[in-house]
């Protein structure tokens, strides 16, 4: 009883190693599958035009929604994608655009699947918000930070090193798992099979007439009466 009520808590141990060695592998088979990813940054300034008296900065920052609004739209980024040779799917998956609370600039990041890819995309994009302005007539843009030179998503820079340790390590805690599972039957198993076999000291050869007493006494001729009496003469 004793053990059973131990042997619980240490199945329940080996099963949770099992499910974090599971983890560990799927997050290892996910990893090693991630393409690597290259992420451009650039960003479109907003100012009001020369000549034109400056609104508050509140204000220019609701006129510069439309901007961030735009730089985001499909029609833009479908026209980005055709210049780019790349499909609509490829374009929207890979921009974000977004509008700092407070701020006049339109910021536009860019992950894609290669850094040249990543440079134009982002390039195109702020371009595209840089003349849209030109029909305005209070706000002027301008690219204030060009594409910045790509660099790899730190999912990307881990991914060597990531990829094979969750690999291992699943693989490993799975095996242990496993292993400390299936000991406990494997013993019982044994345990019996040894009980069930015969004493080799105790049992009988299959078949001997003879009793073990009679196996154990000296071999050789015993003296009958006319011998002993040949040996007396």
């Amino acid at each position: 009883m004793d053990d059973a009520r131990g042997g619980a808590p240490r199945r329940t141990l080996w099963v949770v190693v099992g499910l974090v060695g599971l983890v560990a592998l799927t997050a290892g088979l996910l990893m090693s599958a991630q393409p690597p990813a290259y992420t451009s940054h650039a960003v479109v300034s907003l100012e009001p035009k020369p000549g034109r008296s400056v609104p508050p900065a509140s204000t220019i920052s609701l006129l510069a929604a439309p901007y961030a609004a735009y730089a985001s739209a499909d029609s833009t980024l479908k026209e980005v994608a055709d210049s780019a040779g790349l499909t609509l799917d490829e374009v929207r998956s890979a921009v974000a655009v977004s509008l700092p609370a407070g701020s006049t600039n339109v910021e536009v990041d860019v992950t894609a699947g290669t850094s040249a890819d990543a440079v134009e995309i982002a390039g195109r994009v702020a371009s595209k918000v840089a003349t849209f302005a030109a029909d305005d007539a209070v706000l002027r843009a301008a690219i204030a930070i060009p594409p910045t030179d790509p660099k790899q998503t730190l999912v990307s820079r881990a991914q060597p090193v990531l990829a094979p340790l969750g690999l291992g390590l699943g693989v490993a805690l799975l095996v242990l798992a496993v292993f400390m599972l299936s000991a406990p039957a494997a013993r019982r198993r044994l345990d019996r099979r040894r009980s069930s076999r015969p004493d080799p000291v105790d049992a009988e050869a299959p078949g001997d007439p003879l009793t073990p007493e009679e196996r154990v006494a000296p071999a050789g001729p015993v003296a009958g009466p006319r011998d002993q009496g040949a040996d007396i003469r």
